[in-house]
């Protein structure tokens, strides 16, 4: 169980090649079935779940629960309600209490009747209960007022509508090969919500012009990093050609690029720093496709071009929306209260976004003035001297002032 692996592989070869091996060696043992793995695991289910409500019953006074809503690739939608509490003693309890399919509409009524199967599952008391954590839906909030229970919104969700413009896919941008495609960072995604496009393009429409022209422009950018970074998963001669120019600039362990997931901003947003810590690779590599080798290795491939102002407006946009992303992470914390953390973590944000002129230009000097961090120190260091950095900069400083705002 601690690896999470699946109950067939017990007709795996090479698990099975192993444990005759082990067997050789002691004695033999006889492999159980399938479904006896699949019932001593519901079994277990059952037994846990008993254990749960016993030290609900026995230690858990006051609760606090979290919710969330989300759809698999095959799109199955699933509703998870997980309980935080403290016992007398101060010990964290943190229990997953349900799982269900959700094989309804999502409406509130739904949602509220779900709500209203697990407290009865696990005799749990809605005075005792102090919030319930949602994202801000209107069917979650509506829900809990049916339910009759407080409620607060989720924080990284509301996160999410702020950065989402920038970054998260407008639903028309979608196909099949795109979802069938995407493999994120596993490290990024779990701690990250998925949320649909819908919601981020309500946000879209009330911006202001200027706004949008930049969040345009950046789709385009990203859709044509995501194009090449395809294209280098799906080829092994392109991956290797990649490999070895990283070991060529000193890198003996090459790094592979990953795709996003097109809902979730923070993952976009990891494909876009991956990408900056190989842009000579991929400049590289791009320039070699245009040479008559690179026609006659990669048989005349086409990818997009990503220019140095592309590349500058790539790094400023990481840094502007860097603070949201280790907020999330932090926020995200299963084994320490985050709640806390929540009021500590935004001024952080809105200090850092108030910074006038992160990406301004001394005139009298070759340095910048206003450095936030390193990041913005190695922005400097990298861009001072180009040309195009004064559109980059108002560009960048209209982001700013729409995320602070």
């Amino acid at each position: 169980m601690k690896s999470l692996r699946p109950f067939s592989i017990v007709e795996d070869e090479g698990f099975v090649d192993f444990v005759e091996y082990v067997i050789s060696l002691q004695r033999r043992i006889d492999l159980p079935s399938r479904k006896t793995i699949c019932k001593n695991v519901m079994n277990l289910a059952e037994e846990v779940s008993n254990r749960m409500n016993k030290v609900i019953k026995e230690k858990v006074c006051h609760y606090a629960l979290t919710t969330d809503i989300w759809s698999s690739r095959i799109m199955d939608s699933f509703m998870a309600v997980t309980m935080h509490a403290l016992t007398e003693d101060f010990d964290m309890i943190d229990f997953t209490l349900e799982v269900l399919p959700l094989t309804v509409r999502h409406t509130s009524e739904n949602i509220k009747d779900c709500f209203q199967q697990i407290f009865l599952a696990r005799d749990l008391k809605k005075e005792n209960l102090v919030l319930m954590l949602c994202d801000n839906a209107s069917n979650s909030k509506k829900a809990c007022e049916l339910f009759d229970i407080d409620d607060f919104g989720c924080i990284g969700h509301s996160f999410h509508l702020i950065t989402g413009p920038f970054l998260v896919t407008k639903k028309n941008e979608h196909n099949d090969d795109d979802e069938q495609d995407v493999v994120a960072d596993r490290d990024e995604e779990d701690n990250i919500a998925d949320y649909g496009a819908e919601d981020v393009q309500e946000i879209v429409d009330g911006l202001d012009v200027s706004v949008k022209d930049v969040i345009d422009e950046l789709a385009s950018i990203v859709a044509s990093l995501r194009k090449i970074v395809k294209y280098v998963k799906k080829s092994t001669i392109a991956k290797d050609y990649l490999d070895k120019l990283q070991r060529q600039n000193g890198n003996p362990h090459p790094v592979a690029l990953d795709l996003d997931v097109q809902t979730r901003w923070n993952s976009t947003l990891a494909l876009m720093q991956k990408a900056l810590r190989l842009k000579d690779e991929i400049q590289t590599f791009l320039h070699h496709l245009t040479t008559a080798s690179g026609k006659r290795e990669f048989n005349c491939v086409w990818l997009p071009c990503i220019t140095d102002e592309n590349w500058c407006m790539i790094h400023a946009v990481s840094i502007l929306l860097q603070p949201f992303a280790s907020a999330t992470s932090k926020l995200s914390g299963e084994k320490y209260p985050s709640f806390v953390q929540a009021m500590p973590m935004l001024r952080l944000i809105k200090a850092f976004l108030m910074k006038r002129n992160i990406f301004a230009i001394d005139p009298n000097n070759s340095d910048f003035v206003h450095a936030a961090n390193e990041d913005v120190k190695e922005f400097k260091k990298v861009y001072a001297q180009e040309i195009f950095y004064g559109d980059v900069a108002t560009k960048m400083n209209c982001v700013q002032q729409t995320l602070l705002s």
